[in-house]
């Protein structure tokens, strides 16, 4: 989709951008797995909006969003990430954009969505930043104004994608899943405990919050027992060039 990224681009060694930098890598191919994955997990009910979010905070939940977006994106979907973590942003440093307008500041008063949507540099996939931090951040969800908010960007994307805050910090989380499609949730190989990953799949669930499943992030490619997978899935059956994933 698009033209192909330019050389020497700021921005081609970010982890979250390897799918459009790098698309014959074994981590696009990740991301293109997990697309697909969502794609077909329910035709007669296709996914338009989902969360992703993680247990704790630092599981690497804003670069798998950026990279399941930007997958989207390249598929030919017209795409939209959102920031929705009012409390620690990030997708703006992450996309080396401004951040003084965003999700919050369309959340308050009438803006026009075109006032807070930004381009990004992958074709077809556009960013709503944070914008300035509230201090009501929950409440914030809670309004009238989220909702029209949500009905634009269905109207007006074919993915919704919202990078959310961690589920056992706070509840933003657990209000946009009950607004969204579902939920996706990150949890980092060798940090995320078992106990973290199950206290957050029954907080989601208790509130009917569908749970599209969890990704392991960080997951070290080098071991042996991961080798043997990596040859039967990226290697007997690899077409084109590999790289070694870096994350995701």
């Amino acid at each position: 989709v698009g033209l192909p990224p330019p050389v020497g681009d700021p921005l081609e060694n970010e982890p979250a951008l390897i799918a459009y930098y790098r698309p014959k890598s074994q981590t696009a191919e990740f991301c293109r797995s997990i697309r697909t994955n969502l794609k077909f997990m329910d035709p007669d009910q296709p996914i338009q909006t989902m969360v992703i979010t993680s247990p704790s905070p630092r599981e690497g939940k804003t670069t798998v969003a950026a990279s399941i977006a930007t997958a989207m994106a390249m598929s030919g979907g017209k795409t939209v990430l959102v920031d929705t973590d009012m409390r620690r942003p990030r997708l703006h440093r992450l996309f080396r954009v401004k951040n003084n307008r965003g999700f919050s500041t369309g959340l308050i008063g009438e803006p026009v969505l075109s006032d807070i949507v930004q381009d990004s540099v992958v074709p077809g996939l556009d960013l709503i930043t944070c914008g300035p931090i509230p201090p009501n951040p929950a409440e914030l969800l809670h309004s009238r104004r989220f909702c029209d908010l949500l009905d634009e960007l269905r109207a007006h994307y074919d993915y919704v994608i919202f990078d959310s805050p961690p589920v056992l910090a706070v509840t933003d989380s657990l209000i946009l899943g009950k607004h969204a499609d579902g939920v996706l949730m990150v949890a980092r190989v060798g940090e995320t405990s078992k106990g973290a990953i199950l206290q957050t799949f029954r907080r989601l669930q208790a509130i009917g919050v569908r749970v599209f499943g969890c990704i392991l992030n960080r997951v070290d490619t080098e071991r042996e027992d991961y080798r043997y997978y990596s040859y039967y899935y990226s290697g007997k059956y690899q077409y084109g060039e590999e790289e070694t994933a870096t994350e995701v």
